[in-house]
């Protein structure tokens, strides 16, 4: 780091993981963007190509660094410990699963309202939509998991008292 603190490998990953459902996450307001293309009017396809044009670019910006620090790191043998005991990764797995029901469920109810509404749209505008909702469910979960409710500062407070 730039100010001379050392990091732990366990907070790199974590800093890392944390990135990297970022990235997922603005990956998945550019496939929102990609399906609105597909029913909104030409002049407002066009901003929404170049919404996914600067969404795609924020996620490599943001994703990139953690991505190459955390690679040349990956051979020290206290990352590899760091990585399969960390809390981040838990959630990170949690939300994987998390996801993969959300999404199943959302397919289920897709199918039956495409049906029902008889829907005409080109195929690449429900993946869009269930990409959307898999990489949003995905974020979502993670840092609902993972936020932080304040009690340990609450708590802290009144000790300090």
């Amino acid at each position: 780091m730039s100010n001379g603190k050392s990091v732990s490998p366990a907070q790199m990953i974590d800093s890392f993981l944390r990135r990297v459902v970022l990235g997922v996450f603005i990956v998945a307001l550019k496939y929102a963007g990609s399906a609105l293309e597909v029913v909104s009017s030409e002049d407002m396809a066009g901003y929404l190509d170049t919404a996914q044009l600067v969404a795609s670019i924020l996620a490599v910006v943001i994703v990139l660094p953690a991505f190459l620090k955390f690679f040349r790191a990956r051979s020290l043998p206290e990352c590899r410990r760091a990585e399969s005991d960390s809390y981040i990764s838990e959630m990170v797995k949690q939300s994987g699963l998390h996801a993969f029901s959300g999404t199943f469920i959302f397919l289920v109810a897709l199918e039956v309202a495409v049906k029902k509404f008889a829907f005409d749209a080109p195929i690449s505008f429900f993946l869009d939509i269930v990409l959307f909702v898999a990489l949003t469910i995905f974020s979502i979960s993670f840092y609902l998991l993972v936020r932080d409710d304040g009690t340990e500062d609450l708590d802290d407070w009144e000790q300090g008292e």
